[in-house]
Parts: C-alpha cells; structure tokens; sequence
C-alpha cells in the first residue's frame, strides 16, 4: 500500500507540473475534524475537484471566490463521503476554485488526497497558500516543485515542516529538509540527484492548530 502511495504521489506531481491549473494536497493520520484544502485555481470553463478517503469518511466542499483570496463560498457539498469522488463545478469567468475535505468520522489510520484542476484554456493554478486544521500527530502535503524553492508557512503553534523528495528515477526518497517553529520562511536548493519536492507540514504541537504553506519554485 505504502509503495502504491508514493508511486500515486510521484504521478500527480508530474501531473501537477505539467498541467499549470492543477492544485493538489493531501493527508495522513486524519481525525474527525481535521480539514485539508487545496490552494486556489482560477478559470473560465468551471473547475473538476476530485480525490480519495480512506479509513473514514468526510464532507468535501468546492468553495469559489471572485478574486485570489478573497471571501469563499462553498459552491458544492458532498457529505458521507469514503472512497473515491469526482465532481465537476460551473462558475462564471474568472472564479477562483479550492477544493477541501473535513474529515467526519476516523479509523486507525485515515489519509485523504485531492486535486482540483481549473478547465479552459485560460485556466491558472497555484494561488495562494494550502490551508489545512490538522489535530496532534496530523499531517498535510501540497504543492510540487523542481530546482530551488522558496518555502513559507504559518501556524497556530510550534509544528515541524519538512520537504519529501524524489530521485532522479522518481524513486521516493523521503524528507530531506525539517525545520521547526510556528513559521517558516526559507529557501531550499536540492542536491542534483532529487527531482521532485514536496512542502508538508506534521502537527508536532499537542492540540489541534491550523496552518498555511506555499512553496514556490524560484
């Protein structure tokens, strides 16, 4: 299952480079409550929002706003949800999309991915932050990268981010970069043997806190 995972990983990260209008996340160790949200797209031809939750069920939400970051509204709600789901939203031109899941009920070990992908030829992506409200031990993934990054994050309380990795053959390598704090605002240039790179953050706190995380290749 765990090689399954990474191989789906290193998928969508090449997926998400490729396709400008694609935003991604995804979740570990999930208990209801915990809330994890893409960052925006913006489109003229609507936006598909699709994923998977495992061990548990959830509410997935599309949420639109007129501009990048302003006010949200959910657009569409999908309760009950387990397993796979996929969901194509209409908005006029321009909407900015976020696609999210809030876990409602939790097994041992529940985790959860989705993408949302502006439609259209104008369609953008990777606006704004990942949001996510993650309890003790959670964790939270977003964004893709190659080369140098710029790496930033907020948070409620002191949390661990860290940066996993793949090799040149996309074999998955792990994290090769953790660093500690309520924020973070940093570069990370990666050795010539890693290609792709992704920014999670691990709830390392003790309660429930919400977070923000971008990374921007540079």
């Amino acid at each position: 299952m765990r090689t399954l995972g990474v191989v789906v990983a290193a998928v969508i990260g090449m997926l998400a480079l490729a396709v400008p209008a694609l935003a991604w996340d995804n979740g570990t160790g999930l208990r209801t409550g915990d809330v994890i949200c893409t960052d925006q797209v913006r489109a003229d031809g609507g936006a598909r929002f699709h994923g998977h939750v495992r061990a548990g069920t959830a509410t997935v939400t599309i949420r639109v706003a007129a501009t990048a970051g302003g006010p949200e509204t959910v657009a569409w709600s999908g309760t009950g949800v387990t397993g796979d789901f996929n969901r194509y939203e209409y908005g006029a031109a321009g909407t900015h999309y976020r696609g999210c899941i809030t876990v409602t009920a939790h097994g041992a070990y529940t985790w959860a991915r989705s993408s949302i992908m502006g439609l259209g030829a104008g369609a953008v992506g990777d606006l704004g932050p990942h949001t996510a409200t993650l309890s003790a031990g959670a964790h939270a993934c977003g964004d893709w990268g190659l080369g140098d990054v710029h790496l930033t994050g907020s948070a409620g309380a002191p949390v661990t981010w860290y940066v996993t990795a793949f090799d040149q053959d996309y074999g998955f390598v792990g994290p090769v970069l953790s660093i500690g704090g309520a924020t973070l605002d940093t570069g990370y240039s990666p050795p010539p043997d890693l290609s792709l790179l992704s920014l999670c953050v691990h709830n390392t706190s003790g309660g429930t806190v919400s977070v923000a995380y971008e990374m921007t290749v540079v």
